[in-house]
Protein backbone atom coordinates (compact mmCIF):
# COMPACT_ATOMS: atom_id res chain seq x y z
CA UNK A 1 0.00 0.00 0.00
CA UNK A 2 2.96 2.53 0.92
CA UNK A 3 4.16 5.56 -1.46
CA UNK A 4 2.37 5.96 -4.70
CA UNK A 5 0.07 3.06 -4.22
CA UNK A 6 -3.57 2.62 -4.39
CA UNK A 7 -5.78 1.41 -1.46
CA UNK A 8 -7.78 -1.47 -2.89
CA UNK A 9 -10.08 0.08 -1.58
CA UNK A 10 -10.22 2.53 1.33
CA UNK A 11 -14.06 2.85 2.50
CA UNK A 12 -15.59 5.22 3.91
CA UNK A 13 -19.10 6.10 5.19
CA UNK A 14 -21.39 7.38 2.60
CA UNK A 15 -21.99 10.56 5.36
CA UNK A 16 -18.00 11.57 5.23
CA UNK A 17 -16.49 14.76 3.86
CA UNK A 18 -13.74 14.79 3.47
CA UNK A 19 -11.33 17.70 4.51
CA UNK A 20 -7.86 18.77 5.60
CA UNK A 21 -8.61 17.10 9.27
CA UNK A 22 -7.44 14.99 12.04
CA UNK A 23 -8.07 11.53 11.85
CA UNK A 24 -6.15 8.70 14.08
CA UNK A 25 -8.28 5.93 11.65
CA UNK A 26 -7.59 7.53 8.24
CA UNK A 27 -3.89 7.62 8.77
CA UNK A 28 -3.50 3.91 10.18
CA UNK A 29 -5.55 3.14 6.84
CA UNK A 30 -3.30 5.12 4.64
CA UNK A 31 -0.28 3.56 5.32
CA UNK A 32 0.49 3.44 8.70
CA UNK A 33 3.56 3.44 10.83
CA UNK A 34 5.44 0.95 8.24
CA UNK A 35 5.03 2.40 4.91
CA UNK A 36 3.92 6.20 5.67
CA UNK A 37 1.97 7.94 3.23
CA UNK A 38 3.76 11.06 1.15
CA UNK A 39 2.55 14.25 -0.15
CA UNK A 40 1.37 13.95 -3.82
CA UNK A 41 0.51 10.18 -3.25
CA UNK A 42 -2.95 9.44 -5.15
CA UNK A 43 -5.33 6.71 -3.50
CA UNK A 44 -8.92 5.46 -4.51
CA UNK A 45 -11.74 5.94 -2.31
CA UNK A 46 -14.31 3.28 -2.15
CA UNK A 47 -17.59 4.87 -1.15
CA UNK A 48 -19.87 2.68 0.59
CA UNK A 49 -23.03 3.20 -1.14
CA UNK A 50 -21.18 3.40 -4.68
CA UNK A 51 -18.91 5.58 -6.53
CA UNK A 52 -15.00 6.01 -6.72
CA UNK A 53 -13.31 9.13 -5.02
CA UNK A 54 -9.82 10.04 -6.21
CA UNK A 55 -7.71 11.41 -3.12
CA UNK A 56 -4.18 12.90 -3.13
CA UNK A 57 -2.05 13.37 0.25
CA UNK A 58 -0.84 17.58 0.77
CA UNK A 59 0.19 17.14 4.13
CA UNK A 60 1.51 13.45 5.84
CA UNK A 61 0.46 14.30 9.30
CA UNK A 62 1.77 12.25 12.61
CA UNK A 63 1.18 8.49 12.26
CA UNK A 64 -0.30 7.71 15.31
CA UNK A 65 -1.23 11.38 15.86
CA UNK A 66 -2.96 12.99 13.38
CA UNK A 67 -4.15 12.27 10.08
CA UNK A 68 -3.12 13.40 6.46
CA UNK A 69 -4.47 16.23 4.84
CA UNK A 70 -5.94 15.34 1.31
CA UNK A 71 -7.82 17.19 -1.28
CA UNK A 72 -10.44 15.35 -3.32
CA UNK A 73 -12.91 14.39 -6.13
CA UNK A 74 -15.72 12.88 -6.51
CA UNK A 75 -15.53 12.42 -10.01
CA UNK A 76 -16.30 8.78 -11.27
CA UNK A 77 -18.45 5.77 -10.87
CA UNK A 78 -15.55 4.01 -12.15
CA UNK A 79 -13.18 1.72 -10.13
CA UNK A 80 -9.86 2.93 -9.77
CA UNK A 81 -10.70 6.44 -10.13
CA UNK A 82 -10.23 6.82 -13.54
CA UNK A 83 -7.96 3.50 -13.85
CA UNK A 84 -4.72 3.10 -13.30
CA UNK A 85 -2.81 6.46 -12.28
CA UNK A 86 -1.01 5.81 -9.09
CA UNK A 87 0.48 9.31 -9.19
CA UNK A 88 0.61 12.66 -10.19
CA UNK A 89 3.96 13.37 -10.50
CA UNK A 90 4.33 11.10 -13.86
CA UNK A 91 3.27 7.88 -13.27
CA UNK A 92 0.87 6.20 -15.76
CA UNK A 93 -2.33 5.47 -16.60
CA UNK A 94 -2.96 2.55 -18.06
CA UNK A 95 -4.06 2.80 -21.83
CA UNK A 96 -7.56 1.36 -22.89
CA UNK A 97 -6.71 0.81 -26.67
CA UNK A 98 -4.05 1.14 -28.88
CA UNK A 99 -4.66 2.15 -32.33
CA UNK A 100 -2.14 0.67 -34.87
CA UNK A 101 -1.64 0.49 -38.47
CA UNK A 102 -0.24 4.40 -38.67
CA UNK A 103 3.44 3.55 -40.76
CA UNK A 104 4.71 6.77 -40.62
CA UNK A 105 4.86 9.36 -38.48
CA UNK A 106 1.81 11.57 -37.57
CA UNK A 107 1.09 15.13 -36.76
CA UNK A 108 -2.94 14.99 -36.25
CA UNK A 109 -5.48 13.76 -34.95
CA UNK A 110 -9.54 14.75 -34.46
CA UNK A 111 -12.22 13.01 -33.22
CA UNK A 112 -15.98 12.93 -34.19
CA UNK A 113 -17.71 13.71 -32.19
CA UNK A 114 -17.01 16.32 -29.59
CA UNK A 115 -19.88 15.94 -27.08
CA UNK A 116 -20.05 13.13 -26.31
CA UNK A 117 -18.04 9.45 -26.62
CA UNK A 118 -16.10 9.28 -29.89
CA UNK A 119 -17.62 7.01 -32.25
CA UNK A 120 -14.43 8.07 -35.43
CA UNK A 121 -11.19 9.00 -34.61
CA UNK A 122 -9.02 10.18 -37.89
CA UNK A 123 -5.54 10.36 -37.45
CA UNK A 124 -2.64 11.99 -40.03
CA UNK A 125 -0.02 9.51 -41.82
CA UNK A 126 2.94 11.79 -43.50
CA UNK A 127 3.89 8.37 -45.52
CA UNK A 128 1.69 5.02 -45.46
CA UNK A 129 3.00 2.33 -47.14
CA UNK A 130 -0.50 0.55 -48.15
CA UNK A 131 -0.66 3.69 -50.25
CA UNK A 132 2.54 3.94 -51.38
CA UNK A 133 4.52 6.10 -49.42
CA UNK A 134 2.24 9.39 -49.85
CA UNK A 135 0.47 11.05 -47.41
CA UNK A 136 -3.47 10.00 -46.10
CA UNK A 137 -5.28 10.29 -43.22
CA UNK A 138 -6.62 6.83 -40.93
CA UNK A 139 -10.27 6.54 -39.63
CA UNK A 140 -11.13 4.53 -37.17
CA UNK A 141 -13.85 2.91 -34.90
CA UNK A 142 -14.50 3.37 -31.30
CA UNK A 143 -12.79 0.13 -30.72
CA UNK A 144 -9.55 1.00 -32.95
CA UNK A 145 -10.64 -0.83 -35.81
CA UNK A 146 -9.55 0.68 -39.26
CA UNK A 147 -12.55 1.38 -41.53
CA UNK A 148 -11.10 3.26 -44.39
CA UNK A 149 -8.42 5.89 -45.53
CA UNK A 150 -9.11 8.82 -47.65
CA UNK A 151 -6.48 12.18 -48.80
CA UNK A 152 -4.21 9.58 -50.94
CA UNK A 153 -4.35 11.60 -54.24
CA UNK A 154 -5.06 15.03 -52.73
CA UNK A 155 -2.50 15.53 -49.88
CA UNK A 156 1.22 16.67 -50.05
CA UNK A 157 1.68 16.01 -46.63
CA UNK A 158 -1.25 15.26 -43.86
CA UNK A 159 -0.79 17.58 -40.37
CA UNK A 160 -3.17 18.68 -37.97
CA UNK A 161 -6.40 17.93 -38.48
CA UNK A 162 -9.94 19.06 -37.12
CA UNK A 163 -14.00 18.35 -37.91
CA UNK A 164 -16.50 21.00 -37.98
CA UNK A 165 -18.94 20.72 -35.33
CA UNK A 166 -21.89 19.45 -37.79
CA UNK A 167 -19.88 16.50 -38.95
CA UNK A 168 -19.62 17.27 -42.08
CA UNK A 169 -16.04 18.20 -43.54
CA UNK A 170 -12.80 17.09 -41.99
CA UNK A 171 -10.18 20.02 -42.04
CA UNK A 172 -6.28 18.65 -43.06
CA UNK A 173 -3.36 20.70 -43.19
CA UNK A 174 -0.84 20.23 -45.62
CA UNK A 175 2.15 21.79 -45.17
CA UNK A 176 4.06 20.99 -47.83
CA UNK A 177 1.02 21.93 -50.27
CA UNK A 178 0.46 24.78 -48.51
CA UNK A 179 -3.00 24.76 -47.98
CA UNK A 180 -5.74 23.21 -45.57
CA UNK A 181 -7.34 20.53 -47.35
CA UNK A 182 -11.38 19.45 -47.04
CA UNK A 183 -12.93 16.29 -47.13
CA UNK A 184 -17.26 15.14 -46.82
CA UNK A 185 -17.44 12.70 -43.65
CA UNK A 186 -18.80 9.42 -44.31
CA UNK A 187 -18.02 9.60 -48.17
CA UNK A 188 -14.19 11.21 -47.05
CA UNK A 189 -14.47 12.83 -50.98
CA UNK A 190 -12.11 15.43 -51.57
CA UNK A 191 -14.02 18.87 -51.16
CA UNK A 192 -11.72 21.57 -52.07
CA UNK A 193 -8.58 23.74 -50.28
CA UNK A 194 -8.48 26.97 -48.76
CA UNK A 195 -4.82 28.36 -49.52
CA UNK A 196 -3.24 29.05 -52.52
CA UNK A 197 0.59 27.88 -52.12
CA UNK A 198 2.61 31.11 -51.04
CA UNK A 199 6.23 29.42 -50.83
CA UNK A 200 6.72 32.61 -48.36
CA UNK A 201 4.17 34.05 -45.93
CA UNK A 202 5.22 37.59 -45.31
CA UNK A 203 3.71 39.03 -42.21
CA UNK A 204 1.26 41.47 -44.66
CA UNK A 205 -2.92 42.02 -44.30
CA UNK A 206 -2.69 41.36 -47.80
CA UNK A 207 -0.83 37.99 -48.40
CA UNK A 208 -3.12 37.12 -45.44
CA UNK A 209 -6.47 37.64 -46.98
CA UNK A 210 -5.61 35.76 -49.57
CA UNK A 211 -5.19 32.72 -47.34
CA UNK A 212 -1.66 32.58 -48.66
CA UNK A 213 -0.50 30.19 -46.60
CA UNK A 214 3.83 29.23 -45.57
CA UNK A 215 3.63 25.96 -43.29
CA UNK A 216 -0.16 25.23 -42.09
CA UNK A 217 0.90 23.22 -39.46
CA UNK A 218 -2.34 22.43 -36.91
CA UNK A 219 -6.19 23.39 -37.32
CA UNK A 220 -9.04 23.89 -34.68
CA UNK A 221 -12.77 23.84 -35.79
CA UNK A 222 -14.93 26.58 -33.75
CA UNK A 223 -17.14 24.54 -31.33
CA UNK A 224 -20.44 27.46 -31.47
CA UNK A 225 -23.88 26.39 -32.35
CA UNK A 226 -25.83 28.28 -35.02
CA UNK A 227 -25.73 28.52 -38.46
CA UNK A 228 -22.81 29.23 -40.69
CA UNK A 229 -20.57 31.22 -40.92
CA UNK A 230 -18.10 29.78 -38.69
CA UNK A 231 -14.56 29.63 -37.72
CA UNK A 232 -11.59 27.26 -38.30
CA UNK A 233 -8.55 28.66 -36.98
CA UNK A 234 -4.96 27.85 -38.82
CA UNK A 235 -1.56 28.21 -36.88
CA UNK A 236 1.25 28.68 -39.89
CA UNK A 237 4.89 28.78 -39.20
CA UNK A 238 5.47 31.71 -40.79
CA UNK A 239 8.29 33.52 -42.18
CA UNK A 240 11.44 35.40 -40.55
CA UNK A 241 11.05 33.57 -37.17
CA UNK A 242 7.33 34.32 -36.38
CA UNK A 243 4.43 31.83 -36.11
CA UNK A 244 0.87 33.49 -37.53
CA UNK A 245 -2.33 32.07 -36.90
CA UNK A 246 -5.53 32.49 -40.05
CA UNK A 247 -9.12 32.45 -38.99
CA UNK A 248 -11.46 31.42 -42.13
CA UNK A 249 -14.97 31.16 -42.02
CA UNK A 250 -15.77 27.35 -42.21
CA UNK A 251 -15.44 26.77 -45.63
CA UNK A 252 -17.09 23.87 -47.74
CA UNK A 253 -15.61 24.91 -51.11
CA UNK A 254 -12.63 25.63 -52.51
CA UNK A 255 -10.70 28.81 -52.18
CA UNK A 256 -12.26 30.61 -49.63
CA UNK A 257 -10.13 33.52 -48.00
CA UNK A 258 -9.06 34.17 -44.45
CA UNK A 259 -11.24 36.55 -42.47
CA UNK A 260 -8.45 37.85 -39.70
CA UNK A 261 -4.69 37.09 -39.83
CA UNK A 262 -2.90 37.80 -36.21
CA UNK A 263 0.45 39.27 -38.02
CA UNK A 264 3.21 37.06 -35.76
CA UNK A 265 0.74 37.34 -32.84
CA UNK A 266 2.25 33.94 -31.12
CA UNK A 267 5.40 35.87 -31.58
CA UNK A 268 9.32 35.10 -32.41
CA UNK A 269 11.43 32.37 -31.93
CA UNK A 270 8.37 30.08 -31.79
CA UNK A 271 7.84 26.70 -34.13
CA UNK A 272 4.37 25.25 -35.15
CA UNK A 273 1.80 24.92 -32.42
CA UNK A 274 -1.39 22.90 -31.63
CA UNK A 275 -4.29 24.89 -30.99
CA UNK A 276 -7.77 24.55 -29.75
CA UNK A 277 -10.83 26.82 -29.31
CA UNK A 278 -14.44 26.47 -27.66
CA UNK A 279 -15.55 29.44 -29.92
CA UNK A 280 -14.05 32.17 -27.41
CA UNK A 281 -10.70 31.47 -26.27
CA UNK A 282 -7.72 29.88 -28.26
CA UNK A 283 -5.45 27.57 -26.71
CA UNK A 284 -2.14 27.60 -27.82
CA UNK A 285 0.67 24.93 -27.50
CA UNK A 286 3.64 27.05 -28.14
CA UNK A 287 6.75 24.52 -28.81
CA UNK A 288 9.48 27.36 -29.11
CA UNK A 289 8.28 29.45 -25.88
CA UNK A 290 7.98 26.00 -23.87
CA UNK A 291 4.44 27.46 -22.84
CA UNK A 292 0.83 27.28 -23.47
CA UNK A 293 -1.22 30.10 -24.24
CA UNK A 294 -4.81 31.43 -24.34
CA UNK A 295 -6.17 34.43 -26.67
CA UNK A 296 -8.93 35.77 -27.67
CA UNK A 297 -10.76 35.50 -31.16
CA UNK A 298 -8.86 38.59 -32.17
CA UNK A 299 -5.15 36.97 -31.25
CA UNK A 300 -5.22 39.44 -28.29
CA UNK A 301 -3.54 37.79 -25.45
CA UNK A 302 -4.88 36.55 -22.56
CA UNK A 303 -3.05 33.61 -19.70
CA UNK A 304 0.48 32.40 -20.35
CA UNK A 305 1.37 28.84 -18.61
CA UNK A 306 4.93 27.89 -18.38
CA UNK A 307 4.39 24.84 -16.16
CA UNK A 308 1.86 22.41 -15.30
CA UNK A 309 0.68 24.29 -12.09
CA UNK A 310 1.33 21.56 -10.09
CA UNK A 311 0.76 22.81 -6.44
CA UNK A 312 3.41 20.10 -5.01
CA UNK A 313 5.84 19.57 -7.93
CA UNK A 314 5.95 21.80 -10.39
CA UNK A 315 6.98 20.87 -14.04
CA UNK A 316 7.88 23.14 -16.69
CA UNK A 317 6.65 22.62 -19.72
CA UNK A 318 8.83 21.80 -22.85
CA UNK A 319 8.27 21.91 -26.43
CA UNK A 320 4.59 21.34 -26.33
CA UNK A 321 2.75 20.62 -29.36
CA UNK A 322 -0.48 19.34 -29.06
CA UNK A 323 -3.66 20.96 -26.98
CA UNK A 324 -6.89 19.11 -27.23
CA UNK A 325 -10.06 21.35 -25.10
CA UNK A 326 -12.88 19.31 -23.60
CA UNK A 327 -15.86 21.82 -23.48
CA UNK A 328 -18.54 19.09 -22.29
CA UNK A 329 -16.47 19.22 -18.51
CA UNK A 330 -17.20 21.48 -16.13
CA UNK A 331 -14.83 22.87 -15.33
CA UNK A 332 -13.24 22.85 -19.19
CA UNK A 333 -10.25 20.85 -19.36
CA UNK A 334 -7.31 20.92 -21.23
CA UNK A 335 -5.04 18.23 -22.31
CA UNK A 336 -1.35 19.23 -23.89
CA UNK A 337 1.10 16.93 -25.19
CA UNK A 338 4.15 18.38 -23.52
CA UNK A 339 6.50 16.46 -26.73
CA UNK A 340 9.66 17.33 -24.35
CA UNK A 341 9.17 15.89 -21.47
CA UNK A 342 7.27 12.28 -23.01
CA UNK A 343 4.23 13.57 -21.29
CA UNK A 344 0.67 14.28 -21.07
CA UNK A 345 -0.47 17.22 -18.81
CA UNK A 346 -4.46 17.66 -17.66
CA UNK A 347 -5.58 21.12 -16.44
CA UNK A 348 -8.53 23.29 -16.46
CA UNK A 349 -8.63 26.24 -18.45
CA UNK A 350 -7.91 28.77 -15.44
CA UNK A 351 -5.14 26.91 -15.07
CA UNK A 352 -5.23 24.52 -12.02
CA UNK A 353 -3.58 21.48 -12.33
CA UNK A 354 -5.49 18.07 -12.51
CA UNK A 355 -3.02 15.34 -13.60
CA UNK A 356 0.08 13.90 -15.72
CA UNK A 357 0.90 11.03 -16.78
CA UNK A 358 3.82 9.27 -18.58
CA UNK A 359 6.72 8.19 -19.67
CA UNK A 360 6.08 4.63 -18.47
CA UNK A 361 2.52 2.92 -19.87
CA UNK A 362 2.14 0.65 -17.52
CA UNK A 363 0.44 -2.98 -18.43
CA UNK A 364 1.16 -4.90 -21.25
CA UNK A 365 1.80 -2.20 -23.65
CA UNK A 366 5.26 -2.47 -25.61
CA UNK A 367 6.86 -0.39 -26.24
CA UNK A 368 5.93 0.91 -22.85
CA UNK A 369 7.33 4.94 -23.06
CA UNK A 370 6.15 7.55 -25.09
CA UNK A 371 8.70 8.94 -28.20
CA UNK A 372 7.41 12.04 -29.35
CA UNK A 373 4.10 13.02 -28.95
CA UNK A 374 2.70 15.88 -31.33
CA UNK A 375 -0.69 15.86 -30.92
CA UNK A 376 -3.79 15.10 -28.44
CA UNK A 377 -7.60 14.73 -28.86
CA UNK A 378 -10.01 14.65 -25.80
CA UNK A 379 -13.91 13.51 -26.89
CA UNK A 380 -17.25 14.19 -24.41
CA UNK A 381 -17.58 11.34 -22.37
CA UNK A 382 -17.44 11.47 -18.65
CA UNK A 383 -14.47 10.50 -18.15
CA UNK A 384 -13.59 11.98 -21.29
CA UNK A 385 -11.65 9.45 -23.61
CA UNK A 386 -8.23 11.17 -24.41
CA UNK A 387 -6.51 9.97 -27.41
CA UNK A 388 -2.59 10.56 -28.01
CA UNK A 389 0.11 10.07 -31.44
CA UNK A 390 3.00 8.65 -30.05
CA UNK A 391 4.67 9.77 -33.17
CA UNK A 392 7.92 7.67 -33.35
CA UNK A 393 6.29 4.93 -32.52
CA UNK A 394 3.68 5.27 -34.75
CA UNK A 395 0.30 4.24 -33.02
CA UNK A 396 -2.01 6.60 -31.04
CA UNK A 397 -3.28 5.04 -27.48
CA UNK A 398 -6.62 5.64 -25.89
CA UNK A 399 -6.55 7.09 -22.22
CA UNK A 400 -9.12 7.78 -19.40
CA UNK A 401 -8.66 11.71 -18.04
CA UNK A 402 -10.37 13.00 -15.03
Amino acid sequence: MGNGNFVNYLTVPSSSRFSNSSSTSKAAVLGGNAQPVTNGDVYCVKILTGGYAWLQITSAGVPGVSGPGFVFRLNTTLNYCGYEQSKVDGSPYAPQLVFNGITSNSYGIAVYPSNGAATSIFVSDGGSTTSNAVACVHVFNAVATPVATFGISNLNSANGLAVDSAGATIYVADAIGKKVSMFAMGTWGFGGSVGFGAGTLPDTIPKANQAEFFSPEFVAASPNSGTYPKDIYITDSGTGGFADVLVANYPTTSSGPATTFWNGQIGTSTSSTGIATDGTTVYVADAGHNQVETYDANGISGNTWTTDNNPFNPKAFLGPQGIALDTVASPQLLFIADTGNNRVVEMTTSGVFKATWGPSLGGSITPSTFNNLTAIAVDGATPPNVFVVDSNNYRVLQFKGF
